[in-house]
């Protein structure tokens, strides 16, 4: 194993960044003999009256002492071969039931606690508290972990590479939230344990056969960003302005479908894959980056997909475009800021349970000093009775919490296509309501596509494309109008991904070995 041992051991002089962390995970997994080897010897390292303290005696006792220290340490291996200076956030409280279909290894919380204990008493890891804040404004975390130099050294020794690190392959692929998820995230957001569910139910296990195979092709292609030259990317949160940091690893590749109010026909959409947090469409540097075995991608969007489910459940043809209203609503903004104000605003008013709560959340949004956050409750009234009068059918759809129900309806769309693809060895990436494909890939992802919606609502309905793609720029050449042609390639000039970094390539080279060495 080849690692910048000089950055490594720097790291090592820097205190741990609170927020330079991922989360803690009950299902990290790991097949390689060599780390699973260490792990072992680590806790033969740990005194006899450390491990009798974790392992009790007793007729109810179980050894779960090394199995959560495997767990532990096959996690800070992760973090620590993709970035030294990165942290784990450990949990110290009882937040997971030891039976429960979400914790397949069986571990109990309160043996993390004692286990860390151990192994920062013994050198093997450095530590930070948990903060603590009463305001509630502010952010309380847990404490953070990394492998220390002790560790690090041991870790050096070995053969074993980040794509050993795998996950569970007895973790649900499908969770049960009692309560809403966040559309853009697919986290809770309330915090709840999830609802435990039959996994023999007929449903679940149709799920989770189209789950299992997508995750293993997934786990067979490389998909990474282009344009990185570390293992995570650094982001603004829209909302809060903050900068969080999303790791880009084959760890954090796995997907998975996530259902809410403890019903299996809310939400239901595909959450997991670190290309879903990378940021908006629109905004986001990193999104047209996405690389797929080292080739550019395309992203193909439904157009109005919601509000088209809509017109069609009432009996219309599908909208060209839902956002236009073809005249200025107010003068204090232009048609594209307009187009923008209407896209937000009925994306809030399909999901609130009233127009007020939909209007609220769309100013919450928005970062302070962005004009929308000024948008009244009586402007932004003006702006739907215009949407309404020109789609009457949406007016008894809105802030009439339609949008748990339409999420259900583009996931069964998105099994659809990525059931299909699968099959035929496609690799796909989705957002929601949106494909990343390779540009070698898109016509039959766009045939995938109309099929699908075919299937599932019984219209084709339209899609958008992110970017001119190489191949079309290309071939434009053969145009005769030459400024068409020359207009053409110089948005694709424009909108096409920075050129790979060394990092990206070496990371390729890397994933095509492990792949030849299976």
């Amino acid at each position: 194993m080849k690692t910048n041992t000089e950055n490594d051991m720097a790291s090592f002089d820097n205190p741990i960044k609170r927020y330079h962390s991922v989360p803690f995970s009950y299902t990290v997994h790991t097949t390689n003999s060599d780390l699973i080897e260490l792990s072992v010897s680590v806790w033969d390292s740990l005194p006899e009256e450390t491990r009798a303290n974790i392992n009790p005696v007793g007729p109810n006792s179980k050894a779960l002492g090394l199995p959560t220290l495997r767990l532990i340490v096959v996690q800070l291996f992760s973090v620590w071969i993709t970035d030294p200076t990165q942290a784990v956030a450990t949990p110290r409280g009882n937040n997971l039931k030891v039976k429960s279909i979400y914790n397949p290894k069986g571990i109990n919380p309160e043996k993390v606690r004692d286990v860390l204990d151990a192994l920062q008493a013994n050198n093997y890891i450095d530590t930070i508290n948990h903060s603590y804040s009463g305001n509630p404004n502010q952010k309380t975390t847990t404490s953070r972990a990394r492998a220390s130099k002790k560790l690090a050294k041991l870790f050096r020794t070995l053969t074993t590479t980040q794509f050993d690190i795998i996950e569970d392959p007895n973790t649900p692929l499908v969770k049960l939230n009692e309560f809403d998820v966040d559309p853009e995230t697919g986290g809770q957001l309330k915090t709840k344990h999830p609802v435990e569910y039959d996994q023999a139910l007929p449903h679940v296990v149709e799920m989770v056969k189209v789950l299992r195979a997508y995750n293993d092709l997934l786990s067979r292609t490389h998909i990474h960003l282009a344009s990185i030259d570390k293992p995570y990317i650094t982001r603004v949160e829209k909302k809060t302005g903050k900068e969080i940091n999303v790791q880009i690893s084959n760890a954090s590749k796995t997907v998975r479908r996530v259902f809410s109010r403890g019903r299996w026909d809310c939400f239901g959409r595909f959450s997991g894959g670190f290309w879903q947090r990378v940021g908006d469409k629109e905004e986001s540097p990193y999104r047209r980056n996405i690389r797929i075995n080292n080739e550019p991608t395309v992203e193909l969007d439904y157009s109005s997909l919601h509000p088209n489910i809509l017109t069609v459940e009432a009996g219309l043809e599908p909208l060209e475009d839902v956002y236009t209203l073809g005249y200025q609503v107010d003068k204090k903004f232009d048609q594209e800021q307009q187009r923008e104000i209407m896209k937000g605003l009925v994306l809030n008013l399909l999901n609130a349970k009233t127009r007020k709560l939909a209007f609220s959340a769309f100013r919450n949004q928005k970062q302070k000093g962005h004009p929308f956050r000024k948008l009244t409750d009586a402007k932004l009234k003006t702006f739907t009775t215009a949407l309404t009068k020109k789609h009457p059918l949406l007016a008894d759809k809105i802030g009439n919490d339609e949008g748990i129900r339409l999420m259900f309806i583009d996931s069964q769309i998105m099994n659809v296509i990525i059931e299909k693809a699968t099959t035929q060895e496609v690799p796909i990436l989705t957002v929601h309501d949106s494909v990343i494909c390779r540009e070698k890939d898109e016509p039959y992802v766009r045939k995938l596509m109309r099929e699908a919606t075919k299937q599932v609502v019984g219209v084709e309905l339209n899609f958008d494309v992110n970017r001119v793609s190489v191949h079309k720029a290309i071939r434009s050449k053969i145009y005769r109008d030459r400024d068409y042609s020359d207009r053409l390639s110089q948005h694709a000039l424009e909108t096409l991904p920075n050129r790979e970094t060394d990092y990206h390539n070496n990371h390729w080279k890397r994933f095509q070995e492990h792949i030849n060495n299976k």
